[in-house]
């Protein structure tokens, strides 16, 4: 029975345990779920489909897919949160006589962005592609970017994070079938710019 489960090695740095709770409760309908390991280093996610016709490598893009989205909701969502807790602040502490000057106050919280980026696109084996991204930035900032941009070419290939430095975040891209490479690359080196530059 254990041989029927597929095993996915989670990263609790990258993906914490309420975020795979929350991948697992999504798709618990189509999945039968187990969740081990030491939760401080490495969560085993054990997967088994509960329509046997589904190849173990569906079921783990489906759970990949799931955690990032569930994680990239969990990034918007503090996001929306610190801004409303601004503006809650601001109002609160506003003085009649004071002159509020929104911009000036919020450029301590620009740190997060990205100042300095730089990014590489290598060949990993057929048909897979490595990316590495070095940032000047806050982790969340640029695991939100990640996520999103996994987000938008998930009709050309499958996105899965394999190290997360201080700095830096090693993706693994592997081609869907009927994808070219070079358009692939061409949509990421697109991606990267324009998400990274926000």
């Amino acid at each position: 029975m254990n041989e029927q489960f597929v095993k996915i090695f989670v990263n609790p740095k990258v993906f914490p345990l309420h975020t795979v709770f929350s991948a697992s409760y999504a798709l618990l309908e189509q999945l039968s779920i187990r969740i081990e390991g030491d939760l401080q280093k490495e969560i085993i996610v054990k997967l088994k489909p509960k329509d046997s016709t589904e190849s173990a490598e569906h079921v783990k893009e489906l759970f990949n897919e799931k955690l990032m989205d569930c994680a990239l909701d969990e990034y918007r969502s503090m996001a929306a949160s610190d801004i409303r807790n601004y503006f809650v602040r601001t109002a609160l502490s506003f003085d009649a006589d004071d002159e509020v000057d929104l911009w000036s106050s919020q450029s301590s919280e620009k740190e997060g962005y990205l100042e300095n980026i730089s990014y590489h696109i290598s060949p990993y084996e057929e048909g897979v592609m490595e990316l590495s991204i070095d940032a000047k930035q806050k982790k969340n900032n640029l695991l939100e970017r990640i996520f999103s941009i996994a987000k938008r070419l998930r009709a050309d290939c499958s996105f899965e994070v394999k190290e997360v430095g201080n700095d830096m975040v090693i993706c693994k891209l592997k081609l869907k079938n009927g994808c070219d490479l070079e358009a692939l690359n061409e949509k990421l080196e697109h991606e990267l710019q324009s998400r990274m530059a926000l």
